[in-house]
């Protein structure tokens, strides 16, 4: 379990195990403290490798579209 704390005031305001975003307003010095959760790191050493481009992970490809005159 995580603590969440004022960034301005360092009162602890919450203690979560997950979450995605959360918003928090300090009761002692009204800081609104806004929170995301952080990426995966599966996905994050897939994108610095570049395999998001790999065709076979991704079959797909962009739709062509002629122009009409």
């Amino acid at each position: 379990m995580q603590d969440i704390r004022c960034g301005k005031c360092s009162r602890k305001l919450a203690a979560a195990t997950g979450f995605i975003e959360l918003q928090i307003k300090s009761p002692r010095c009204r800081t609104l403290s806004h929170l995301k959760a952080q990426s995966l790191p599966q996905r994050a050493a897939s994108i610095q490798n570049n395999e998001f481009l790999n065709a076979a992970t991704h079959p797909w490809q962009p739709v062509r579209r002629h122009r009409r005159l």
